[in-house]
């Protein structure tokens, strides 16, 4: 870290602007951001994460350059970081290493300290919603998470000779999605050191890829065995090919669940944004079809998901309004209210149609297609979709009580 550097006064000062850090608050510290760690914890600040980062950076008024030393520290032993390090465990970690301990017992508590952790047995969770909003990468993420349910039920019941192989693959198949583009059509490897093979693991969005941390995790991970050793690591080298012969044990494996963790959260927004890249593609491409794919849904699906949002979200504020006042409600009574206004999240330009104890409302969508939604008051949600809105409330035809087909995701090209 940069000398002198004092984080924890930077991330004090950005949280007590309420409304978080603006550009100009950002311009402000702009001579900082030339140190890796800072410029992650600012621009984790600006966003969503402030409050996760503020946790782990100022539990305590030291928390941060012990933060900081850990990465620096534990990376060259093969212990990758990310935003959900388990960061009580470090400060011990680090006291025990500086009072002379052996890395067999630095580590063991670092082993012990992960295994107390949430993080780890969540990950075939998160791995199955990489690229989520695209077809073909979210069945590709939901059999990684299949195979990695798999290796965490290995790892529980200590079977680490075949949790660690299954792992590594995993993550290098991970890194190679999310290097994949046009430009680069088979993406690139994350053990790989050498030439165009060679992942770039380097990203001041994440924790994970400042250059003190997956860089430096990846050189431990990736030394070339000369010939067949037992030097007892988890080099993925060695594993895959045969050449390490004592690999298999509860730290090594919980090093490649905390590496996948790491590589997790470097390839997640990668991953969206290709997603969202093909989803543009496709709206492009099928912009004014009339074509349908196998399943008989409509291949232009510009707008869908808006629509289905903006409906569904007036379907919740009509609820929370009956179960309130009694009644259905029209745009205008919804919009006055306070609850239901809020449930409506914006979506004030909808006609709603009240008969009695029943409601329906619609709405085209960009590419056209008209979406519908509504209860009787005996049953709902209905929904409808159609080319021509419907003439009449549920259950007049063409109305139905499942939201699948068109009322399903947006992604089924």
């Amino acid at each position: 870290m940069a000398e002198g550097f004092d984080l924890a006064q930077v991330i004090e000062e950005l949280r007590r602007r309420r409304q978080g850090p603006s550009a100009s608050d950002i311009d402000e510290w702009q001579s900082l951001l030339a140190d890796p760690f800072a410029r992650v914890a600012l621009r984790a600040l600006a966003g969503d994460t402030v409050d996760r980062m503020a946790e782990m950076l100022t539990a305590e008024s030291e928390l941060v350059s012990v933060v900081a030393r850990a990465i620096g520290q534990f990376s060259g032993r093969g212990w990758a970081s990310s935003f959900a390090m388990p960061v009580d465990v470090y400060p011990r970690a680090l006291q025990l290493h500086d009072q002379g301990g052996s890395w067999v017992e630095v580590e063991a508590l670092l082993e012990a300290g992960w295994a107390e952790s949430v993080s780890l047995d969540r990950l075939a969770a998160r791995v199955g919603i990489l690229g989520a909003a695209d077809d073909d990468l979210r069945e590709i993420a939901q059999h990684r998470a299949r195979l990695i349910e798999k290796a965490w039920a290995h790892h529980a019941n200590g079977s680490y000779e075949a949790s660690i192989p299954n792992v590594l693959a995993q993550i290098d198949g991970i890194t190679h999605d999310a290097t994949t583009s046009p430009q680069e059509t088979n993406g690139r490897s994350f053990f790989s050191l050498h030439g165009r093979r060679k992942a770039e693991v380097v990203d001041d969005e994440a924790l994970a890829g400042i250059n003190e941390a997956l860089p430096i995790v990846r050189k431990w991970f990736s030394t070339e065995y000369a010939a067949t050793a037992t030097g007892g690591t988890p080099n993925r080298h060695g594993v895959l090919h045969g050449r390490e012969l004592t690999y298999d044990t509860r730290t090594n494996s919980t090093k490649c669940f905390v590496l996948l963790l790491a590589v997790w959260e470097w390839a997640n927004r990668k991953l969206a944004a290709e997603a969202d890249r093909r989803r543009v593609d496709r709206y492009q491409a099928h912009a004014g079809s009339d074509d349908l794919d196998e399943n008989g849904w409509r291949l232009d699906r510009r707008g869908f998901t808006d629509t289905r949002l903006a409906l569904k979200n007036l379907d919740l504020a009509q609820t929370t309004y009956h179960r309130l006042h009694g009644n259905y409600a029209t745009i205008d009574e919804l919009a006055a209210d306070t609850v239901a206004r809020t449930l409506l999240q914006g979506a004030t330009d909808l006609t709603v149609h009240i008969d009695g104890d029943s409601w329906w409302a619609c709405r085209q969508s960009e590419s056209g297609w008209t979406f519908a939604i509504g209860r009787t008051h005996t049953s709902g949600p209905w929904y409808f979709d159609d080319a021509n809105p419907p003439t009449a409330g549920p259950p007049a035809a063409g109305w139905r009580t499942n939201d699948d087909g068109n009322w399903s995701g947006d992604c089924h090209w």
